[in-house]
């Protein structure tokens, strides 16, 4: 289970929200990019644009990403780093999201529970986030 709300310790709990995103192709650094957590129930996602994933028309094609959880209250300096693969046999492990128009330039990667370090300190959105709306 997920539902890890950081302490406050005075620190702005968006903070805990928010990553940074760096994608690679084995050990060689490509880009980076941000994004943030996302749980439905007991699924845990990191959104983030797609084309950070994935960019075809520049060749971007990473094959894993990492991302950084905070580790330690107020020191926001402690980190733990994640890894995750793209793909699993050759088959995208990400959301691609999409709507009437077609493809968006968003995608969402879960996050399996046994990745996330012990400890790690994170907020994540969720379902009472989204505007019913508009």
């Amino acid at each position: 289970m997920y539902a890890v709300q950081p302490r406050s310790h005075g620190v702005e709990p968006l903070l805990f929200s928010c990553t940074q995103v760096a994608t690679f192709i084995g050990p060689r650094a490509l880009t980076g990019g941000s994004g943030f957590f996302f749980q439905r129930g007991s699924h845990l996602f990191l959104v983030t644009s797609r084309h950070v994933l994935l960019d075809a028309a520049c060749d971007h094609r990473p094959q894993r990403i990492e991302f950084e959880l905070h580790a330690a209250g107020a020191d926001l300096t402690l980190h733990h780093r994640v890894s995750l693969p793209l793909y699993d046999n050759g088959k995208a492990m990400w959301r691609q999201a999409g709507d009437s128009g077609g493809d968006v330039d968003v995608a969402a990667l879960e996050i399996p529970a046994m990745a996330m370090p012990r400890g790690a300190q994170f907020s994540a959105f969720g379902v009472r986030h989204i505007q019913a709306q508009m």
